[in-house]
């Protein structure tokens, strides 16, 4: 075993029983900082997702970067995204109406027919502020070369050396 991707999703105690990810987050949040300790002692990478949900705020987005850096040693990298909408079926209306009571919006006002819709997380994350956010956390705890190593277990063709990867960041 040398990677495993940790869905934490969030730090943010309230955000985490908004997703319904926990019924406990101390205990939750306690168990993923151990599992990473241990990973980290058996030299395995950890690569932590986190899921930007609605209802963000600052502070929810700070408590989550805080215990992100507490755990700074222990992570290999970072994989955040805001929710993102998929369908178009009365289910995926009823579930964004359920999170229209903790602050979503649609980003264009209505669902997509592209089956793809956008969410403005809050009155205080709009759904570009939600993606530089995203950006932002990645960028806080992944170098190039942790990504770089991420990706190569899955993404990249096994001949694909850092200085390949390198030199194609370098054509853009």
């Amino acid at each position: 075993l040398r990677v495993i991707d940790l869905g934490l999703e969030s730090a943010s105690e309230t955000q985490l029983k908004r997703m319904g990810k926990t019924s406990n987050p101390s205990k939750y949040l306690l168990k993923a900082s151990e599992l990473l300790k241990i990973c980290y002692e058996e030299n395995i990478w950890v690569k932590v997702n986190i899921l930007l949900y609605p209802g963000e705020s600052n502070a929810t987005i700070n408590e989550t970067i805080d215990w992100l850096n507490n755990h700074r040693k222990y992570i290999k990298g970072i994989s955040a995204y805001p929710l993102i909408l998929y369908g178009t079926s009365l289910q995926t209306l009823s579930f964004f109406n359920s999170l229209k009571d903790i602050g979503a919006t649609l980003k264009d006002g209505a669902l997509s027919d592209t089956g793809i819709t956008y969410l403005n997380l809050s009155d205080e994350i709009s759904y570009d502020k939600s993606l530089e956010i995203a950006k932002m956390i990645s960028k806080l705890f992944m170098t190039q070369e942790d990504y770089y190593d991420l990706k190569k277990f899955n993404y990249f063709p096994r001949t694909y050396t850092y200085k390949d990867f390198v030199n194609s960041i370098n054509l853009l």
